[in-house]
């Protein structure tokens, strides 16, 4: 099997600190920080290797695609020393600025050449991260498979070859799912990978001795520049607001099991019911939300209704919701009184369980219909279809956002004004929508509050008679037998690495959950981290962050937990947040109110001794 692997060199997030931005500008000075190959990059690697290896081609070939300055060398010498035969360098002054849409256009445009003079008529892949650590858009990977008409599988984290077809497991809402593919040709993001590779001492020496191929615009035949193209422009960058937590450290776990139950009797869920502000809507500015692909009215997708009214009623315009398959009549009422005027139904295409497609049909309506913003959740679906969607319509997107607000234009115009995390965390950035009418974005779930009427309301359902979009050979071979974890509840006891086993979770997690249910009248869960789902702590449905769920409640409790980023955004909306870990400059402690250094599982059960106490 033969891969084109795409790989990023970047700076290294973690190190990030104050001196390392420009105090006048905000401006992030890159050449103070060191650059690493993203993480994710490798992990697709190492998997596309195992694929290969399980298929046995004898002339199999790999080939390292990188793009940006010199530095970025770095990456292919990483990927060299690895699995990579050869080297391609994508440099050139005319790629600068280029935004998501713009680089993948760049980038196909080079695995096309790449792919004409190393593989011929020879079906390959392309593989790369699910989303690289800088951006964290997730989006490159998606718009660069609509542009080649490729199929995508996306955040695969094993995979392999057997009886003629590639299969994989990959990360799905709630759990996993295993897919096989006979198509000879295909997209592969890799979520964390189980196995990484490691370079051997002499395949490291003749990496070093290897000579990349530099690539420029006119060699690939680039039109414009990576500024000129891009859908999407920066206006303003500026630093996160300071951390409003407490941060203060209990050194006693009796009073640590104190604010636990001080906190619980604070909680209280949000009240979503009210009356909607009537306005004269305007059917030729449609403000949509696309629905998630599931039988019921999602919670990510009722917060987005109840922002997209509101954007709605300033531009003079009606609020509408693109939904999957068949919704019905309870389905239909519901997202009706979350804030739906319109309801666009696209058909038969829920249970495909392929984005790709839900994306290239989703593009067909907003081809047809010219909305003025779509909006989609930041989910696992949202991150895949979105792209897709956006590349065919050639609309501008903006991933991961945090805040949505409209700015008047001279012309009386409005334009959407996106706010969204970048370098970890570490900045912010307003971004808008430049050479095209459509302003699309994914929004982190969490982020808004749902509104719902408390009146019933009417809305216009519209069939969508979509053309057929091409049927890929994707199957789902099966699912994890699990459902989507209810979230929706005052408090959240969550278990990282630190937790030690599955016994572990079992035995302490679960029944200090099930005490504070019974210690102080609340609702509860149990939640886990992507790292202990990866390691078999915790079921998958359990994960939360930003590849698992996004969560609110009165009370967040983690323990075992380091706080990496991606755990980080998926909490942050969580009135209270308590921490235990062993490791007293884990950086979760600054996201927390109140912290106790410890061990994760004698922490949990002396603090469930102390609650049953009480009953």
């Amino acid at each position: 099997m033969n891969f084109i692997l795409l790989v990023k060199y970047v700076p290294d997030v973690s190190r990030i600190t104050d001196s390392s931005f420009d105090s006048e500008t905000g401006n992030l000075k890159r050449a103070s920080l060191p650059g690493i190959t993203n993480p994710e990059d490798i992990s697709a690697i190492s998997l596309a290797k195992k694929i290969a290896d399980t298929k046995a081609d004898e002339t199999d070939k790999f080939i390292a695609l990188t793009m940006g300055p010199a530095p970025a060398s770095n990456a292919l010498y990483d990927a060299l020393s690895l699995a990579a035969d050869e080297a391609f360098h994508l440099q050139d002054s005319r790629f600068a600025g280029a935004d998501t849409w713009a680089t993948a256009e760049i980038l196909t445009k080079a695995i096309k050449k790449i792919a004409r003079e190393k593989f011929g008529d020879e079906p390959y892949a392309v593989a790369g991260g699910m989303q690289s650590c800088d951006g964290d858009t997730a989006q490159v990977l998606p718009q660069t498979a609509a542009a080649l008409e490729m199929p995508i599988i996306s955040y695969a984290f094993d995979g392999g070859f057997k009886d003629g077809r590639f299969h994989f497991s990959c990360i799905k809402e709630g759990g996993d799912v295993f897919l096989s593919t006979g198509e000879k040709s295909f997209v592969l993001t890799a979520a964390a990978f189980e196995f990484p590779l490691y370079p051997s001492f002499s395949r490291s020496r003749w990496a070093r001795a290897q000579n990349h191929r530099k690539l420029t615009a006119e060699m690939i035949g680039l039109e414009g520049s990576g500024m000129s193209n891009s859908l999407t422009r920066v206006v303003k960058i500026f630093r996160p607001e300071e951390n409003q937590r407490k941060q203060k450290h209990i050194t006693c776990l009796k009073e640590f099991t104190e604010l636990i139950v001080e906190s619980c009797r604070k909680s209280r869920r949000r009240k979503t019911e009210g009356s909607f502000i009537k306005y004269p809507p305007s059917s030729s500015r449609e403000v949509w939300v696309v629905s998630e692909p599931s039988e019921q009215l999602e919670d990510c997708t009722a917060e987005l209704l109840a922002e997209a009214r509101k954007l709605a009623s300033e531009i003079g315009g009606v609020c509408c919701l693109a939904a999957y398959d068949s919704p019905d009549e309870n389905f239909l009422q519901k997202a009706a009184r979350a804030g739906a005027d319109k309801i666009y139904r696209l058909p038969n295409c829920r249970l495909t369980e392929n984005p790709e497609k839900q994306g290239r049909m989703l593009g067909e309506l907003v081809n047809s219909k010219k909305p003025k913003i779509v909006l989609f959740s930041a989910t696992l679906f949202g991150r895949v279809a979105a792209p897709i969607c956006a590349y065919i319509t050639g609309s501008g997107l903006t991933a991961d956002c945090t805040g949505l607000h409209l700015e008047k234009k001279s012309g009386g115009d409005y334009e959407l004004i996106q706010t969204r995390p970048a370098l970890g965390g570490n900045i912010m950035a307003q971004i808008k929508t430049i050479n095209s009418p459509i302003s699309m974005a994914t929004v982190r779930p969490g982020r808004f509050t749902a509104a719902f009427s408390s009146e019933k309301r009417e809305c216009e359902v519209v069939d969508f008679p979509a053309k057929l979009v091409k049927d890929r050979d994707i199957k789902v071979e099966r699912e994890s037998e699990s459902k989507v974890n209810d979230f929706n509840c005052d408090v959240i006891i969550s278990a990282g690495r630190g937790i030690g086993s599955k016994e572990n979770f079992e035995e302490s997690v679960v029944p200090l959950k099930k005490v504070i249910e019974l210690s102080c009248s609340c609702s509860a869960a149990a939640g886990a981290s992507r790292a202990a789902v990866e390691h078999g702590l915790a079921d998958r449905q359990l994960q939360i962050g930003q590849t698992g769920k996004t969560v609110s409640p009165s009370l967040y409790i983690s323990a075992g937990i380091s706080g990496a980023v991606q755990h980080i955004v998926g909490i942050e909306k969580s009135s209270v947040i308590m921490s235990i870990n062993s490791d007293p400059g884990c950086p979760i402690f600054a996201q927390s109110d109140y912290y106790f250094v410890g061990d994760a599982v004698q922490s949990l059960d002396k603090i469930r001794g102390f609650l049953e106490s009480k009953l």
